[in-house]
């Protein structure tokens, strides 16, 4: 959200005002993109460990894999 937040400023900028708004949104892509490549790898340790929805996890190694994971 701090990115939006910075938009305002950005837009009231008379000299290249697109040039920050095409970086700020290129850091965010980047930001998504890290962000669906760690919950894949997640998904797919938790498939891996055939822990379905509601099971109990202790003692499987997705809590090993889950305190691995750095997802931001």
């Amino acid at each position: 959200m701090a990115h939006v937040r910075e938009l305002p400023a950005l837009s009231n900028r008379k000299d290249k005002p697109y040039e920050p708004i095409g970086q700020l949104v290129e850091r965010h892509t980047v930001g998504v993109e890290r962000n669906i490549t760690g919950l894949t790898a997640l998904r797919d340790d938790v498939a891996d460990a055939g822990v379905t929805q509601g099971a109990w996890i202790g003692g499987y190694p997705i809590v090993e894999s889950m305190a691995r994971q750095e997802i931001r």
